[in-house]
């Protein structure tokens, strides 16, 4: 038990130091974004929010180029830009990214250096880990390495089909971007880090009118 409780603790830190993952991640989130995408990907709204918030970093780097470091974090209102304080850049590229994947480009919610390709880092090293230490305890350590090897290779291929999988398939049919606001000032990072800044960007859902088809009678 107590090997098992180190191999938790140990294997997703050793992934999060060689498996790029969200920019600008603390370590913690080595342990919280497992669940946290878990949720997100059983939530159709949430999984939504995410498609949009990965085009939309997209777009802002096809503009920008790669000089910023962004990643992006749902919720049920829209997402979060992380690393980004200019909010009508985010709003007009939320706006262009939305309309890119109503309009049948949905490799754009593919992105490698995002939380995806964390965790799926982190379950190939657990995996291998974990069936060392069923079949040979002795050989855990050697399984470790192994499972960190394959990580490295393996993250980024398994992000890729994880994303076309559950993202390029999200529900954006009526989506809109409503607005953005810069949060720059509420997070204690921006206190610590010039570059740093956050962006909210609201995204609300259209309806479909409920109200029954008015039928005249013909004369």
């Amino acid at each position: 038990m107590a090997l098992l409780l180190l191999l938790l603790l140990l294997v997703p830190a050793l992934v999060w130091l060689l498996v790029p993952g969200p920019a600008g991640a603390s370590p913690l989130v080595a342990y919280t974004l497992p669940r946290h995408l878990w949720g997100a990907m059983r939530d159709g709204r949430r999984r939504s929010h995410y498609a949009l918030a990965h085009a939309t970093i997209n777009v802002i780097e096809e503009r920008a180029g790669n000089s910023l470091r962004l990643s992006s974090l749902a919720d049920e209102d829209g997402f979060v830009l992380v690393g980004l304080r200019d909010a009508p850049l985010a709003l007009n590229a939320a706006r262009d990214a939305l309309g890119r994947l109503q309009g049948n480009e949905p490799q754009l919610v593919v992105r490698l250096r995002s939380g995806f390709t964390l965790v799926a880092g982190q379950a190939i090293a657990l995996g291998t880990s974990l069936i060392a230490l069923v079949l040979v305890p002795r050989l855990v350590p050697i399984g470790i390495l192994l499972g960190l090897g394959l990580a490295t290779w393996l993250a980024r291929p398994a992000s890729r089909l994880l994303q076309r999988t559950l993202l390029a398939g999200a529900d954006v049919d009526g989506l809109h971007v409503a607005r953005a606001q810069a949060e720059a000032g509420m997070h204690p990072l921006a206190l610590l880090l010039p570059g740093y800044g956050r962006v909210k960007v609201f995204v609300t859902r259209q309806q479909p009118s409920s109200r029954p088809t008015r039928r005249y009678r013909a004369y």
